[in-house]
């Protein structure tokens, strides 16, 4: 399981950035999405658009 995450985080780090790294390490975490802004420090909407394109990356990735 951790290799897969390390892979994932990698593969969304060069694709998004480093934020989307963290999106994801606090999301698996099982942290609501109000939790991620606040530690992020973004807007709840800014976090929803993040989780978009994470989840967009993510289904293109699975696709391969």
């Amino acid at each position: 399981r951790q290799m897969c995450i390390r892979d994932r985080s990698k593969y969304l780090e060069q694709k998004l950035g480093h934020l989307a790294v963290e999106w994801l390490n606090l999301y698996l975490q099982g942290q609501p999405q109000q939790a991620i802004a606040q530690q992020l420090n973004l807007t709840a909407k800014d976090v929803y658009r993040l989780r978009e394109k994470v989840c967009y990356h993510a289904t293109r990735l699975f696709r391969k």
